[in-house]
């Protein structure tokens, strides 16, 4: 039960730190950047 008290602890901290990271740098947006897959088209021969 302590490490998940600690575990817990450690997760809101990183996100504190995230949070004064992004406050400090002036991120506005927080959406995810997700890459497009690498789309092949079918050539017909």
């Amino acid at each position: 039960m302590m490490y998940g008290v600690i575990a817990i602890f450690v997760m809101v901290s990183i996100w504190g730190i995230i949070r004064l990271l992004q406050n400090t740098f002036k991120v506005t947006s927080t959406d995810p950047i997700i890459p497009k897959g690498i789309q092949i088209n079918a050539v017909q021969y």
